[in-house]
């Protein structure tokens, strides 16, 4: 077991207010199902304050970034925006082309967090959210890689 797992399950509760927040089971399957993961974490004084998860399809040559989460204190900090920007930085070093991401349709703030990257609605995923079956806004940022963007 990861053990930061208990902290992310807690950060994703006081994030996300319903039914959404995944429990210790999704966690361990999302780290143990596939090799090309990356999670990030931030801590201040050994307090987990954000992190964000990602899978990398090599296949596809898309990141999903599967989970963004802000501790309510830390918000409004640009930390959300530097763990993207961060993942965004691993992509390109990895010569992938795109990020995708989901998000769900009544959290406007988060989608015009991902627009001012660079993110493009690409349309609805509906019913995604199993707890209450809200649309999803399916996002995806097209990057250039780490050549390139060298060879320009």
């Amino acid at each position: 077991m990861v053990p930061d797992i208990d902290e992310m399950l807690q950060l994703q509760k006081l994030v996300y207010t319903d039914d959404n927040s995944w429990d210790e089971t999704v966690f361990e399957n999302e780290l143990r199902n596939e090799k090309s993961k990356l999670y990030l974490i931030m801590r201040q004084n050994d307090r987990l304050i954000a992190f964000i998860g990602a899978s990398f399809k090599q296949k596809i040559r898309d990141v999903h970034i599967s989970n963004v989460a802000v501790h309510p204190d830390f918000q409004n900090r640009g930390l959300g925006k530097f763990l993207i920007r961060t993942m965004i930085d691993c992509a390109k070093h990895n010569d992938y082309a795109s990020l995708s991401l989901e998000t769900r349709l009544s959290n406007v703030r988060a989608q015009k967090l991902y627009s001012t990257i660079g993110f493009k609605n690409m349309g609805l995923k509906k019913s995604y959210y199993q707890s209450n079956h809200e649309d999803a806004v399916d996002m995806r940022l097209s990057i250039k890689s780490k050549k390139e963007t060298v060879n320009e």
